[in-house]
């Protein structure tokens, strides 16, 4: 089952970049020595279209782009799990090294970073020539944070995946609105609930960090709202299991299972690479499967998808460094959230909406957009 799962998820990945690249737009570890270059990445074919990228030869990029003049622009993509979890960390990395390969760039991806060699890995990239360093998540900004401020490193030009504002001069941050992806999360689950008459959902989660916990907030306000806004899934709930491990297939399984015997239909794994096992868990069970950080519906072999929550970073990446080429990168501020409303794929969907349904998610999103349901409010009041 684990092979199967694996494959299943390159092929999802392949099919997910090819929507992301005809997106709207308008809203806008091993050491890494090891990393793979771009060449070895997926075709080129599910990239962005290279529209944007200037000549590649010496003085043709804007002042700070091409940081040691070498002609050539390098991107460093760090990131703390597998790049073939089949979820968040493989779709950032595709998207990026696929994007990379389409404007005749580099990529130097370098993933499963080991907690404490941030700073090292961030050193290296830079000696291998990266003009742009992306980390592609909140938890590697300490490593980044000390890195870009040494004054041999402060010319490299750094990106941190997280919606909070930087707290270096020398780091830019963007990211989805997870918050409001995963309220938008709970409402649908709560649709599905009423739909099947079930009592409970469920979420397998790895480490109790301050993001998973929003997470956790934010769904169950979502589902909340489903229940005294418009009557759905009266009396359901949300159960939660954190294992303190994204990695670990054998915690995930074993606390999902859990959850299954007691009840649960509809499951959320917010993990790494444990995520395909509990797919396959979900799968044995019978229990229906939330895509975690992308649309997974209707991909040939994940039949047990029913809705998604969409917030990877390969909704935007390539639109920042293509901001990035044309000088117009700035360190030192958020440079970017994106909303539901941003019209890029961020928020949440059932895979077979029933029209009604589609109308509670549709005015749910329009309401997080317009700011009427202010989810930082309601998950830090």
């Amino acid at each position: 089952m684990g092979f199967k799962l694996r494959c299943i998820a390159s092929f999802m990945i392949g099919l997910a970049l090819v929507a992301s690249a005809c997106g709207d737009d308008d809203d806008a570890a091993a050491p890494a020595t090891t990393a793979a270059p771009a060449t070895t990445a997926a075709p080129a074919t599910t990239a962005a279209p290279a529209t944007t990228a200037p000549e590649e030869e010496e003085g043709a990029f804007p002042p700070g782009v091409d940081v040691n003049g070498d002609g050539v622009i390098t991107i460093g993509h760090i990131v703390a799990g597998d790049r073939n979890d089949g979820g968040y960390y493989q779709g950032q990395v595709e998207a990026v090294v696929a994007h990379a390969e389409a404007n005749g760039w580099t990529a130097i991806v370098v993933d499963k970073l080991q907690p404490g060699s941030g700073r090292e890995v961030i050193e290296n990239l830079v000696r291998q020539g990266a003009d742009l360093i992306i980390a592609g998540g909140a938890e590697m900004s300490d490593g980044m944070a000390e890195t870009a401020a040494e004054p041999a490193f402060s010319d490299v030009n750094y990106l941190l995946v997280t919606g909070a504002p930087p707290t270096s001069d020398f780091i830019a941050t963007a990211a989805a609105d997870e918050n409001q992806a995963h309220f938008m999360g709970g409402v649908a689950a709560g649709l599905l609930l009423d739909r099947s008459g079930g009592a409970s959902a469920c979420i397998t989660g790895g480490p109790e960090l301050p993001f998973v916990l929003q997470m956790e907030k934010s769904m169950s306000a979502g589902l909340e709202h489903a229940q005294e806004k418009y009557g759905k899934a009266l009396g359901a709930e949300l159960l939660v299991t954190f294992t303190g491990s994204f990695e670990d297939a054998a915690l995930a399984v074993e606390a999902a299972t859990a959850q299954f015997n007691q009840g649960c239909e509809l499951i959320y794994p917010y993990l790494g690479g444990a995520m395909p096992a509990v797919w396959g868990a979900a799968a044995e069970a019978g229990a229906g499967v939330v895509g975690t950080s992308m649309d997974l519906c209707g991909i040939p072999g994940l039949e047990f998808t029913v809705m998604s929550i969409n917030y990877n970073p390969m909704y935007y990446l390539h639109s920042i460094i293509d901001s990035f080429v044309a000088g117009e990168f700035e360190e030192g501020k958020q440079l970017a959230l994106y909303g539901v409303g941003a019209g890029i794929g961020v928020g949440a969907n059932l895979c077979d909406a029933t029209d009604d349904e589609q109308q509670i998610l549709d005015e749910v999103r329009a309401a997080l957009a317009d700011g009427s349901i202010d989810i930082r409010a309601i998950i830090t009041g």
